[in-house]
């Protein structure tokens, strides 16, 4: 009888770990096919229309070395070439904007125009923009030093 019961208990503990791996083995390819979907990133055209709206620039790459940030920052590029930065501490500046043939110029406006700007370091980028299935990314690179803003947002 406790034969009968070990092989019993036995079965059900192997039928269980079959079908966990099966499980496993699905789950997993069906992750992969996701993420490999996901992480597919294309570049594409970038007009004025497609960098306008609300950005956020956490991560920053100077000298080939990437700090990302706490908390991030908020760019929102408006319509009238104006763009609004927003740092952690809800203090705000404005620049303004014009991009052309990939190349975004970067002007500071307003009050603080005298100030040296804390998030852009140069006035001219080589702006890059790419898409996955549910984000776009921005990068933009300076044309005078080795630093990368990158600034992403959801589709």
């Amino acid at each position: 009888m406790q034969h009968i019961t070990n092989f019993i208990l036995g079965l059900v503990f192997l039928t269980a770990s079959c079908g966990q791996a099966d499980n496993k083995a699905t789950n997993k390819s069906e992750k992969q096919a996701l993420q490999s979907s996901d992480s597919l990133q294309t570049s594409i055209n970038l007009p004025n229309r497609d960098i306008l709206g609300v950005w956020t620039n956490c991560a920053t790459s100077s000298g080939g070395v990437t700090m990302t940030a706490n908390v991030c920052k908020i760019i929102e590029f408006k319509s009238d070439n104006s763009a609004i930065i927003t740092y952690p501490s809800q203090e705000k500046q404005v620049v303004n904007w014009t991009l052309k043939d990939d190349l975004l110029l970067i002007r500071l406006t307003g009050d603080k125009s005298a100030e040296i700007n804390r998030t852009f370091t140069d006035s001219i980028y080589e702006a890059r923009l790419m898409q996955d299935s549910i984000s776009f990314d921005l990068e933009l690179k300076t044309k005078n030093k080795d630093v990368i803003y990158y600034l992403g947002r959801q589709k």
